[in-house]
């Protein structure tokens, strides 16, 4: 009896510790958002009076309004050429037939993917209306999946670096608090390559890829300049570009 009452002493410490560290993790990510909401702050500005430099008063780069506007223009030009994307048809892949080849879909993101924001579309879903993963529609439509990428997806080894913030927006830095109270922490979500087995691989074989990737967005959140990869052993040069796991699985897919 007593090795009994250990075993579920041990199983309910061992949940326990398992959802702290979800939680750890999930308030940690969104400290500023609960920040906001109780009124704390988990940072304070003290004025030490050792220097004659204004440190409150912010200064412009810009020498005159028209500077300023001149370089939104330029960087609105920028912004706009890096985010668009043209799509070459080549061999008519696309619409792809559900009767013509089985579907592989890569990335871990594919069951995890970023829904909405914490203003728009997800948002303002009404209750009880239907709704369908990336999976779930392909299925719905006919298409015939590879249930091993998904078991591996879907399975406990890459538990581990799925995505943490599942609330709409909830990796970004909502517009209505202070920047420096944010954590510059971004969480991708990808898995590392080492995971794809050769058996697993072969399974892809003759089958048509797809590739997830996905990112919050939301309307009242942005991303900060400075924010790192949260996702163990990955990283990216800025949080829109693509992390080394992301390009390590699409050279898998494609080769």
């Amino acid at each position: 009896m007593r090795k009994g009452l250990m075993r579920g002493l041990a199983g309910v410490m061992a949940s326990l510790l398992a959802m702290t560290a979800i939680a750890t993790s999930y308030t940690n990510t969104r400290s500023a958002f609960i920040n906001s909401r109780l009124g704390t702050s988990s940072m304070k500005l003290v004025e030490t009076g050792d220097t004659d430099t204004d440190t409150y008063h912010f200064k412009s780069e810009f020498a005159s309004l028209g500077e300023l506007v001149a370089a939104k223009q330029e960087l609105a030009t920028q912004i706009s050429a890096e985010g668009t994307v043209l799509l070459k048809n080549e061999n008519n892949a696309l619409p792809m037939d559900p009767a013509a080849e089985p579907v592989t879909l890569w990335g871990h993101n594919s069951l995890f993917p970023a829904r909405g924001g914490m203003i728009g579309s997800t948002a303002s879903a009404a209750d009880g209306q239907e709704t369908a993963d990336i999976p779930g529609a392909l299925a719905s439509r006919g298409f015939q999946l590879n249930g091993d990428f998904l078991g591996l997806y879907g399975g406990d080894a890459a538990f581990a670096y799925t995505r943490t913030t599942f609330f709409p927006g909830a990796g970004l830095i909502p517009s209505f608090e202070p920047t420096w109270d944010a954590p510059a922490v971004y969480q991708v979500g990808e898995i590392p390559a080492s995971m794809y087995t050769d058996d697993l691989l072969s399974s892809a074989d003759n089958t048509a890829a797809v590739v997830v990737i996905t990112r919050d967005s939301s309307e009242a959140a942005d991303y900060a300049p400075n924010m790192f990869n949260g996702t163990e052993g990955d990283s990216f040069e800025r949080p829109l570009a693509l992390s080394q796991y992301e390009r390590d699985m699409i050279a898998l897919a494609k080769a």
